[in-house]
């Protein structure tokens, strides 16, 4: 198991027994933090991170992401929740194939990990099918973050069946073709099945 050691930070622990430490060291053994403090030996450590000057802190926690939206961030900047609702869930969600769910949650995982957001609730609304959660899922693991993956259970649009004229006509400029020209490929919502933690 490697150790690495951040030196000389000003520390923010978050934990009210040990406030905040001007210059201090923490030292990690593995993914867990062992022991902090002022000085701490350095002979044994296998990276030492010099911290001068930072902040150290806890990775930070969100409590609602919908990571899969990450390719789209900006679209609806001057949105309203029903634009949102009509042209996000109404149009992009059936434009995604399982390739471009498992990039956005990736993507968004690792941009909020370079943040210092390390724990998330991906609240994932792209069942699409079930190599849509499948992509989902592995996209959540690979990216070693902290989080809770929770299924989104409302359904997404099917290729084919635009709710109205005004979505088929931005799913043109969006997709490059209005829905019924996707032809006869049909997308479900997949419902889940839980059984004592197991997905099946």
């Amino acid at each position: 198991m490697s150790t690495t050691l951040i030196r000389n930070g000003h520390l923010l622990t978050m934990d009210p027994t040990h406030g905040e430490i001007a210059r201090a060291d923490v030292l990690i053994d593995g993914t867990r933090i062992s022991q902090i403090g002022v000085d701490l030996d350095t002979t044994a450590v296998d990276t030492v991170i010099d911290a001068a000057d930072h902040l150290v802190a806890p990775g930070f926690v969100d409590a609602h992401r919908h990571m899969w939206q990450t390719q789209l961030r900006g679209r609806m900047a001057n949105a309203t929740l029903v634009d949102y609702a009509a042209h996000i869930r109404g149009v992009y969600s059936a434009c995604y194939e399982p390739e471009d769910v498992y990039i956005g949650i990736l993507t968004g995982y690792l941009d909020a990990l370079n943040a210092g957001t390390t724990t998330l609730i991906d609240h994932c609304h792209i069942m699409n099918s079930a190599a849509h959660t499948d992509a989902a899922i592995r996209a959540f693991r690979d990216s070693g973050a902290g989080g809770v993956f929770c299924y989104g259970l409302f359904p997404n649009p099917e290729r084919g069946k635009p709710d109205d004229a005004a979505a088929s006509s931005h799913h043109r400029s969006v997709c490059g073709t209005t829905p019924a020209e996707f032809g006869p490929r049909i997308f479900a919502p997949r419902t889940p099945s839980v059984c004592g933690g197991a997905w099946h």
